[in-house]
C-alpha cells in the first residue's frame, strides 16, 4: 500500500484539504501540543471504526475528543456543570482533558465505537481543546468535535514526528500534516469534575494541585 500523502501545516492548501479527509470519513495525522494525535469526525461511526483498527486499540477503551472553543463543547455537548465550565476557562487550550457526560450523536464511547447505547454505568468522553492552533482550527473548519488519540500502534511509543507517524500508520491513515517535531513531554491530564468530589483520572502535563487549587 501506498504511503499516505503529507502536507505540511504552513502549506495554504493543508487545512481545507485535512478538513476534506474528514468530512468523508477519513483519518488524518496532525500535530498536537503533546504528540501527533488521530483525526477523525468523532460522529462518524465508520471514521471511528477505522481509528480502533488502525491502532489495534481495545473498544472498551474511549477515544479522547479535541474542540475548537469551549463554545463548541457545549454547543455539540451541552453546557458544563460548574466546576467543569470553570476548569475549562482555566486550562482550555492546554493539556487537560476533562470529562463529560457522552451525547447519542458521538460514534465514540465508553464501550464500543459504533454508536449504540454504551455499556457502562456512567459513560463518558474525555474532550479538551489543544494548545495547537492547527488542531482547534480544524476543528472550526469542519464543525465538529475530533479524536485526538495518539498516531501510534496501541502499546507502541507516541509518534513525536511525521515521519515517526508514516514509518508506524503511513499506509493506514489518509493524510499526514507535518508541523515538525512535537512537543512530548507528559500526555494530557485527565479529570473528572463532574461529582462531588474531584478525581483524577491519569496524570500528566498540568498538576493536580493546580486544578483541585482552582476549585477551592
Amino acid at each position: 500500500m501506498a504511503l499516505a500523502e503529507t502536507l505540511r501545516a504552513t502549506d495554504p492548501a493543508a487545512l481545507e484539504r485535512a478538513a476534506e479527509v474528514i468530512r468523508r470519513g477519513g483519518v488524518v495525522a496532525v500535530p498536537t501540543d503533546t504528540f501527533y494525535g488521530l483525526a477523525a469526525d468523532a460522529t462518524h461511526q465508520i471514521a471511528i471504526a477505522r481509528i480502533f483498527e488502525i491502532k489495534g486499540r481495545a473498544q472498551t477503551k474511549a477515544l479522547p475528543l479535541v474542540a475548537a472553543s469551549l463554545q463548541q463543547v457545549a454547543s455539540i455537548l451541552g453546557p458544563l456543570d460548574d466546576k467543569t465550565a470553570r476548569a475549562a476557562k482555566a486550562f482550555w487550550p492546554g493539556p487537560l482533558s476533562l470529562l463529560v457526560d457522552w451525547r447519542p450523536q458521538l460514534s465514540v464511547t465508553a464501550a464500543q465505537p459504533d454508536n449504540r447505547q454504551p455499556t457502562t454505568d456512567n459513560p463518558s468522553v474525555a474532550v479538551r481543546v489543544p494548545g495547537h492552533a492547527f488542531v482547534r482550527a480544524l476543528c472550526a473548519r469542519t464543525g465538529t468535535l475530533l479524536t485526538s488519540t495518539s498516531a501510534n500502534v496501541a502499546g507502541e511509543p507516541a509518534a513525536e514526528t511525521a515521519d515517526a507517524v508514516a514509518a508506524a500508520l503511513g499506509a493506514r491513515v489518509d493524510l499526514i500534516v507535518d508541523d515538525g517535531p512535537a512537543a512530548g513531554g507528559r500526555p494530557s491530564t485527565i479529570a473528572d469534575l463532574r461529582g462531588e468530589t474531584p478525581r483524577l483520572v491519569r496524570d500528566g502535563a498540568i498538576a493536580w494541585e493546580r486544578v483541585l487549587e482552582l476549585l477551592k
